[in-house]
């Protein structure tokens, strides 16, 4: 487990273990498709993660550090990703989610 961002932009999340790698290809392609398409996109390095809240600058920061504590240390059921969704978010007090498309995987 993890968090990343700071203040209103934090966020804690847990790793994605298992078989990876096509995962990490399927970023690069996308990636490349959108460096060809001369789209914006994120740059940083690719991580399988999962996000499990965001709590931005409400949680005192001694309980945030005890959660992504407890993080580190779980381990969840193995289960299988059936589908690739495409979201687009909506950032802000009462975030949003559309779902875009899906593909089979």
């Amino acid at each position: 487990g993890g968090r990343f961002g700071r203040g209103r932009l934090t966020v804690l999340w847990v790793d994605v273990r298992g078989e990876t790698e096509a995962l990490a290809t399927l970023a690069r392609l996308i990636r490349s498709r959108l460096r060809s398409a001369r789209l914006p996109y994120d740059e940083k390095p690719f991580r399988a993660h999962l996000t499990i809240a965001r709590p931005g600058d409400r949680i005192d920061e001694a309980d945030l550090d005890a959660d992504r504590v407890t993080l580190d240390g779980y381990l969840g059921p193995e289960w299988p990703a059936a589908e690739l969704l495409l979201m687009r978010s909506h950032p802000g007090p009462r975030p949003r989610y559309d779902r875009l498309a899906a593909w089979p995987l």
